[in-house]
């Protein structure tokens, strides 16, 4: 796995607690 792919992952895991937060 490349390492943008896991920085990638980590932002969008990111996005989602904000958004599950933000609910």
């Amino acid at each position: 796995m490349l390492p943008s792919i896991e920085s990638h992952r980590s932002l969008l895991e990111q996005v989602v607690v904000t958004f599950k937060f933000s609910k």
